[in-house]
């Protein structure tokens, strides 16, 4: 399978461009967590039009006991929540859905983490083998120039001896810069691997969310989404107070 793990998020409040897939899950689980009710109706649209259509074409794998546990605990948390019985299947081919989908994206990070971590510790030993055949090519060198500088006579092999030797110090070192930039290009992947991996879920806050955003819960006192008035979509329009 394809290692997704480092797709781009979209803006932040910007959902037009959001979809639901393994590679775009963390950007979804950061949106979903960070909304601040109410929203502008295009982005409840939005979010809804992404969720559905993931839903959609989402094929259940048959319940194993794990799974069966994962749904009897989802129920009792629909039901303390107060969402609407009638979307409870809906809701929870969701959570079957995003439940899967964080199981692979879990381990897609953790499999890409690995990776990385192992090119680390290849490149530092590179760095350290590169610097000592250096160090040892620079002795080599040296004994073959005291050797030429101390006794004239030394032929033409230990003057070519000193050169392919100096050569040979000079081209390990030189790979030591290009070594290091490497270095830090890894260590950045891994950090952004970490970064955005999702590592626990709170089934009972995205639950909460998502029936809300869906329309399947409504909360007194709570507005989900606004519409845009004439002064916000025009801007050279007065405020109405």
């Amino acid at each position: 399978m394809t290692d997704t793990t480092g797709t781009a998020s979209p803006k932040h409040g910007d959902f037009s461009t959001l979809t639901l897939d393994v590679a775009s899950l963390p950007a979804f689980h950061r949106a979903l967590l960070t909304l601040r009710f109410p929203l502008q109706v295009e982005q409840v649209l939005d979010l809804r039009s992404a969720i559905n259509l993931a839903v959609d074409s989402y094929v259940e794998s048959p319940l194993t006991r794990d799974h069966r546990e994962f749904r009897d605990r989802l129920e009792r948390v629909i039901e303390k929540a107060g969402i609407d019985s009638r979307h409870r299947e809906r809701l929870l081919k969701l959570t079957a859905m995003l439940r899967d989908l964080y199981y692979e994206h879990s381990r897609q990070s953790r499999d890409r983490e690995q990776r990385l971590r192992d090119k680390l510790d290849e490149n530092i030993f590179a760095q350290k083998q590169s610097r000592r055949i250096g160090i040892i090519w620079i002795l080599g060198g040296l004994t073959s120039a005291l050797i030429w500088l101390f006794q004239p006579e030394a032929g033409l092999f230990v003057k070519l001896l000193t050169a392919g030797l100096a050569y040979l110090a000079f081209d390990y070192f030189h790979s030591l810069p290009s070594l290091a930039r490497r270095h830090e290009e890894l260590r950045l992947e891994l950090n952004d691997v970490l970064r955005t991996r999702v590592d626990s879920v709170d089934w009972s806050v995205s639950l909460n969310r998502l029936a809300l955003v869906l329309g399947y819960k409504k909360e007194s006192g709570l507005e989900v989404f606004r519409l845009r008035t004439d002064s916000e979509t025009d801007p050279g329009s007065p405020a109405l107070h």
